[in-house]
């Protein structure tokens, strides 16, 4: 959360969380115990809660988003043909982690989903590790050349 030091203008700086978005990160943190949920929904709302500020749903994203094994799969795609859900997903957690491992970011370069593909893309350049990030890209699908 940021905020200004005038209405229109001024610096922005980091604020502390509004007091009353407890309720909200509850609510979004009993949503996400919903047996009928599709994966996709509950790494939304995981994606939001976590956006908020809870800690234990941060942690339960994180360990899902590391244990996917194909971003391409169907049961991510449905709703979502551009990676949306996943990249904000992933957003979070590279707040919560300065860097993410190699191992995640040439799995997203492979990605055939644009939004996807180009966080990983991000990512490298946030290192500025120019040699690394060109041959890393050339992983990436031809969408992005």
């Amino acid at each position: 959360m940021f905020e200004m030091d005038r209405g229109f203008g001024g610096a922005v700086r980091l604020a502390p969380p509004h007091a009353g978005i407890a309720p909200w990160i509850e609510l979004l943190e009993d949503w996400s115990d919903r047996a009928d949920l599709a994966p996709l929904d509950r790494m939304r709302i995981w994606t939001a809660a976590a956006g908020l500020g809870s800690e234990p749903i941060a942690a339960a994203l994180e360990r899902d988003l590391l244990a996917i094994n194909n971003f391409d799969a169907e049961v991510w795609t449905v709703d979502d043909e551009l990676g949306h859900t996943i990249s904000s997903a992933l957003h979070q957690l590279k707040r919560r982690f300065a860097a993410l491992g190699d191992d995640l970011i040439e799995r997203l370069l492979r990605l055939k989903r644009y939004n996807i593909a180009m966080y990983g893309v991000r990512v490298l350049g946030d290192r500025g590790d120019e040699a690394r990030s060109r041959n890393r890209t050339r992983l990436t699908p031809t969408i992005l050349r």
